[in-house]
This record gives structure tokens, C-alpha cells and sequence, in this order.
């Protein structure tokens, strides 16, 4: 479902480019392999630069590695480092999702036969990136994992400082209802002493 969901996102996008921008340039935009480089060099480039942009998301985009101070820009180098290298070799697609999305609405058919450099070189540069990862964490390389433990023990640390907080408000609230109880006993014991000094006086006029 999520990769459905990507290259569809991907060619409502390149829909949309296209009648933005008109379909010339958007065949410009094309991921393509360049002279004089064929599919063969253009395949080991997407796998070569897609394999560091995995590792550095497997080792920083853990869940709670976010908190990570060069989060971002980490991963934005790794990008931004891989379309440069690749982008004079295959074009620089180093995403299946956004090439078919390019290539389903812009390309000709003969265009169209190079697609799978684009699905086949990022797969395999995945593969390596994950098992890079893997063999980086089981080295004491896993700040994500890392990150996530220090993660976890911070949301402890607040979930017991919140309940803290809302028993101290709890016993606030108590306290508050207990004064405001004893005020209205305190008034309504008043209101029957002046009744009653009330009657009295009555009483002692009547008599007189």
C-alpha cells in the first residue's frame, strides 16, 4: 500500500508539473542515463549514491532520533550528495516512486524500456544501506536506537512529572472544594443564628 500510494502521489505530481510547465521540459526532467554512459553505469550509480541515503535514515531516522541535532541535514546531505554524484551518470532518480511517476506521464515508449534502471538500482543500493546499518549497530553504531532508549526514558521521566502535576491539581481541586464547603456551612450556620437571635427578639417584644 505505501509504495501504491507513493508512485500515485508521484504521477498526480508529474500531471501536474506537466501542465505547469509543458511537456518539453518535463522530458528534460526525465531520470535518464547520459552519453556517453549506458545502463550499465547509469544501474551502479543509483545503486552506489542510494545506499549511503539509506544507511544515514536506518541510523538517524529510528523513531526518537528525530530530537538528533543535525537530523535534517544529515539526511538532506546524503540526498543532495547522491543526485550530484549520480546526476551527471543516470540522471539522478535514487527514487522508484518518483522516476515512474516522471516516467509514466512524460515518457515516450522508447523512453519508457529505461524505467527499471530506476527500480532495480535503488532496491539493490537499499539492500546494501540495510545491511550496512546492521552491521554498524551491532558495532555500537546505532544512534537511532540509541536516541530511542534516551527517548523512551525521557517520556517516562515526563509522564511521571504530568501525573505528579495532575495529582497536585486533584489535591488543589480538593481543597479548594473543601473550603468553599466549610464557607457555606460557616454562612448557613450564621443565617440560623440570626434567625434564631431574629425569633428571639420577637419573642421578648411580644412579651413586653
Amino acid at each position: 500500500a505505501y509504495v501504491a500510494v507513493q508512485v500515485l502521489a508521484s504521477i498526480l505530481a508529474a500531471g501536474a508539473a506537466r501542465l505547469a510547465l509543458g511537456h518539453a521540459a518535463c522530458q528534460n526532467a526525465l531520470p535518464s542515463p547520459l552519453v556517453p554512459h549506458k545502463w550499465p553505469q547509469a544501474l551502479g550509480a543509483e545503486t552506489v549514491c542510494t545506499a549511503p541515503l539509506v544507511l544515514v535514515v536506518l541510523l538517524l531516522g529510528a523513531p526518537g532520533a528525530q530530537g538528533h541535532p543535525y537530523f535534517g541535514l544529515a539526511i538532506g546531505a546524503a540526498l543532495t550528495s547522491g543526485l550530484y554524484a549520480a546526476g551527471s551518470i543516470s540522471g539522478g532518480g535514487l527514487n522508484p516512486a518518483v522516476a515512474s511517476g516522471l516516467y509514466a506521464v512524460n515518457a515516450t515508449e522508447e523512453q519508457g524500456e529505461k524505467v527499471w534502471i530506476y527500480w532495480v538500482g535503488p532496491l539493490c543500493g537499499s539492500v546494501v544501506g540495510v545491511l550496512s546499518a546492521r552491521g554498524l549497530e551491532s558495532r555500537g553504531w546505532a544512534v537511532g536506537r540509541r536516541r530511542r532508549t534516551e527517548t523512551r526514558e525521557e517520556i517516562a521521566m515526563e509522564e511521571e512529572v504530568q501525573e505528579e502535576e495532575e495529582e497536585g491539581d486533584e489535591d488543589e481541586g480538593l481543597k479548594e472544594s473543601m473550603e468553599k464547603g466549610e464557607i457555606a456551612v460557616t454562612e448557613e450556620e450564621e443565617g440560623k443564628k440570626r434567625e434564631e437571635e431574629g425569633a428571639a427578639t420577637l419573642a421578648v417584644e411580644s412579651s413586653q
